[in-house]
């Protein structure tokens, strides 16, 4: 289990993005929300889903939930 954190930041375009803990993309922690630990980068889109509509994984920590 990892844990993830959705960054609150609005990314032109892109929407608001979830980062696994140690991502070195990882925002300030005063701009992200917590999701807790979850098995899988789809569980904790799943989570951040349901705290803003248009959210995506990092490309660089959550490539399975990045978009191509």
């Amino acid at each position: 289990m990892s844990r993830y954190y959705l960054n609150e930041t609005y990314q032109a375009g892109w929407g608001y993005v979830v980062h696994k803990e140690g991502c070195e993309w990882l925002p300030w922690i005063d701009t992200t929300t917590d999701l807790g630990s979850h098995p899988t980068c789809r569980e904790a889109m799943n989570k951040a889903g349901t705290i803003r509509a248009k959210v995506k994984g990092c490309g660089h920590c959550c490539p399975d939930c990045h978009p191509d």
